[in-house]
């Protein structure tokens, strides 16, 4: 298994999810479902819209509100660019040779392994 990190919205990107799910959880309780029943029109079309405006609420208030947090994304990273500086310069050194990488992304990747140190 390699290794990876676990990335979730930002506070702030969090607050504003909270700030306009409420907005649509309220719009579907004060105007949606009262629209549909009024109408005679499919009253499931409010509920759905409430409980999926309130389902994204809740989710950015979990991001907002505490330290843990619900991940969205995953990022997963090549094990065999990890470990120690000799050895991601070995492989680097591979890479470049079997023509994977370039001349020019090579002595990028070398300066930046170097840099680390």
């Amino acid at each position: 298994m390699s290794p990876h990190a676990r990335i979730r919205p930002s506070k702030l990107r969090s607050k504003v999810g909270v700030a306009i799910g409420s907005v649509f959880t309220l719009a579907g309780i004060l105007v949606v479902i009262p629209k549909m029943v009024s109408t005679e029109g499919p009253i499931w079309f409010g509920v759905l819209w409430t409980l999926a405006a309130l389902g994204g609420t809740i989710f950015y208030a979990a991001n907002a509100f505490t330290d843990h947090g619900i991940a969205t994304d995953v990022v997963e990273f090549d094990r065999e660019l990890t470990g120690s500086a000799e050895e991601r310069l070995e492989k680097l050194s591979r890479l470049r040779g079997n023509g994977v990488i370039t001349d020019d992304e090579y002595a990028s990747r070398r300066s930046a392994i170097l840099d680390e140190i």
